[in-house]
């Protein structure tokens, strides 16, 4: 149903436009201010993740949420409603999203009552508080109120709490990351002994992919033939999900090169943003895989748009032909050949269902970057499948390089 909302632009066609006709009927009475509490926070719901929502061009949209938070924590009544931190918390799981949302909810107090929600009596909305903070960590001014609000002490409590549930290990997952980027962790000398190590590809231990695990597979479809297309031509591959921070870090820093696969799930996922972000930081050689129909390195991307800017690229959809699936393993193959060379062991047998089988007519053998053949060309913004981006809506060029999120 939600997908149908938001592609009908419920919120912007229907909500809004409603909510000033019941603005002229009421005026500001409190029968009002509730059901623009309960517009927002509905609106919140649907289209909050994206960086340019309703939500977020309303001056005070965003103070409305935290208002309706503060007086659920403390149990006051507003506008005629007995609010509960749930019914705030929720909205802000996906407001916490928006790289346009962060800074302005630090600047309203959001910090110090998502902290504050970590002792809520109800345990789901304690989980709710800890997932919106772990959204928050990317902001440099909300990592600094964690700290001051004590975070870190009621976040150990927190995850003492759910150690012998087996269930909760996602939600302890979260809280572990949270309290690994406000304390610093990821300045231990060590990682910076590694990075030194193999900043140069050639150097490197293997191609690290970088994705959105898909529920109940051990690897969504395009991860699986790029990997298997990669080990059939005799390369290292590492393409797991990291028991923790530190062991996401090490295998980051260990990469040769990274390969992303850009989709709105992985633009979304705190985890998948600090494996990213973490190869940008270090300057790690990145091929982004496009996934995602639609997908342009602009503003609307936040931090993935920064990410993938400049960069060459390669387009995979699950349900493309088998000849363009061919034509951008070729492309992704021969990226790497230019960024590490050949591989230093010798090939090995692609299991079943790797590397893609020729169309008729094509030649199955990936030449090195200066061949002359046709199915292998010098990676230019001519190329179907590979290209650069760079350019956001505005005309604006986009750097590859971001400030550290974690300083």
């Amino acid at each position: 149903t939600k997908p149908i909302l938001v592609a009908a632009r419920v919120v912007e066609e229907a909500l809004v436009p409603a909510l000033a006709q019941k603005k002229k009927a009421f005026g500001d009475t409190d029968e009002f201010k509730a059901m623009r509490a309960d517009a927002v926070m509905a609106a919140a719901n649907l289209v909050g993740r994206d960086e340019f929502s309703v939500v977020s061009a309303e001056p005070d949209g965003l103070k409305t949420v935290i208002k309706c938070l503060r007086h659920g924590l403390d149990g006051q009544v507003w506008a005629g409603i007995a609010w509960t931190a749930y019914s705030a918390l929720l909205p802000l799981s996906n407001l916490t999203i928006s790289d346009m949302n962060k800074e302005h909810l630090s600047e309203i107090g959001a910090v110090e009552l998502l902290v504050r929600s970590l002792d809520c009596i109800s345990s789901a909305e304690q989980d709710l508080a800890t997932e919106c903070l772990d959204n928050m960590t990317f902001s440099v001014d909300a990592r600094r109120q964690m700290l001051h609000c004590g975070a870190e002490k009621r976040l150990t409590r927190y995850i003492k709490a759910r150690e012998a549930e087996e269930t909760q290990w996602m939600n302890r997952r979260k809280a572990q990351r949270i309290l690994w980027i406000i304390t610093r962790q990821n300045e231990n000398p060590e990682l910076f002994k590694l990075v030194r190590q193999y900043q140069h590809p050639v150097h490197g231990a293997y191609i690290l992919l970088s994705y959105f695990p898909t529920p109940q597979l051990e690897y969504p479809e395009v991860v699986r033939r790029v990997k298997e297309c990669l080990e059939g031509h005799g390369y290292r591959v590492y393409a797991k999900t990291s028991a923790s921070e530190m062991e996401m870090a090490d295998a980051v820093a260990k990469a040769s090169i990274i390969i992303p696969f850009v989709s709105k799930a992985y633009k979304e996922s705190t985890q998948c943003r600090i494996e990213g972000q973490y190869a940008l930081d270090i300057r790690k050689h990145t091929v982004p895989v496009i996934t995602e129909e639609g997908f342009f390195a602009d503003k609307r991307w936040g931090w993935l748009g920064t990410l993938v800017a400049g960069k060459q690229y390669v387009e995979m959809k699950e349900h493309q032909t088998e000849t363009n699936w061919h034509t951008a393993m070729i492309q992704l193959h021969h990226v790497v050949l230019q960024l590490q060379g050949p591989p230093r062991q010798a090939p090995v047998s692609p299991r079943q269902g790797g590397s893609p089988t020729p169309p008729q007519g094509s030649s199955p053998s990936l030449r090195p970057p200066n061949s002359t053949s046709p199915s292998l060309r010098p990676l230019t913004s001519n190329s179907p499948t590979m290209r650069p981006l760079g350019v956001d809506a505005a005309g604006m060029q986009m750097g590859d390089q971001s400030k550290p999120w974690y300083k």
